[in-house]
């Protein structure tokens, strides 16, 4: 649990057996985020199963408390195999947005940086000094326009998001519906580490989010259209 008394935040971590929040935080997922509402029952088995030590994502479900109130929630994981993070759900309360806290001029940015220091906390405790970033997938350019004040980074790469991960397929019997939905064209980019500048034409820095994402995550095969059209080195 995080807490900061001055804002009246506590974050609670929806994770390894911490049911206690996870139907406030579910709530706001429905509401913010309903087309995504496929990956619920992967949500929930993430929040009632112990953590697996060994799995090379360390996953956080933050739900975001402002005095007593649920008013955000933000998921994210570290990659222990490439030292990165990657952000797949953040929606906060319209009403929220405006708080600022010290050097922070909106709410979002706060958390942002709360969840790079945890993935700092990540790196360091697997041998690096920091992570690399925390990856973000951004469907709208608005979203972008307001996240590089936050130090997201744009790649240049023609993304496209999978339908699913087989978290979730292998949880479904359903999965014939999940391949009918697609595959959807977004944008792809990184949260800068604190105090840190990127190159987003950096060939390493993109292919260690694609293989993050593509090969890791969604854990598709090396022959994948996709990955073949994307990575050039499945083999890092």
């Amino acid at each position: 649990m995080i807490e900061i008394a001055e804002l009246g935040l506590t974050i609670h971590n929806v994770i390894g057996g911490n049911t206690k929040y996870l139907d406030e935080y579910m709530e706001l997922y429905e509401k913010f985020l309903p087309q995504y509402m496929r990956y619920a029952p992967a949500m929930r088995q993430r929040a009632a199963t112990p953590v697996d030590e060994n799995a090379i994502e360390t996953w956080y479900q933050w739900l975001l408390v402002v005095n007593g109130s649920a008013v955000g929630i933000i998921g994210f994981l570290y990659n222990k195999k490439r030292n990165v993070g990657l952000m797949v759900d953040f929606a906060i309360n319209s009403e929220l947005r405006a708080i600022r806290y010290k050097h922070h001029k909106t709410f979002a940015s706060l958390i942002i940086e709360l969840a790079l220091h945890q993935l700092t906390h990540d790196a360091v405790k697997h041998g690096y000094n920091n992570a690399l970033g925390l990856i973000a997938e951004v469907e709208h350019t608005q979203l972008i326009q307001k996240y590089a004040e936050y130090g997201y980074l744009l790649l240049p790469v023609e993304y496209e998001e999978p339908p699913y991960t087989p978290d979730l397929a292998n949880l479904t019997a359903e999965k014939q519906k999940l391949d009918k939905i697609g595959y959807t064209k977004l944008y792809l980019g990184i949260f800068q580490p604190l105090d840190c500048i990127l190159d987003p034409n950096d060939p390493h820095l993109i292919n260690t989010v694609l293989l993050s994402l593509l090969v890791d995550h969604y854990q598709l095969e090396s022959n994948h259209w996709l990955v073949q059209k994307l990575i050039k080195n499945t083999t890092a």
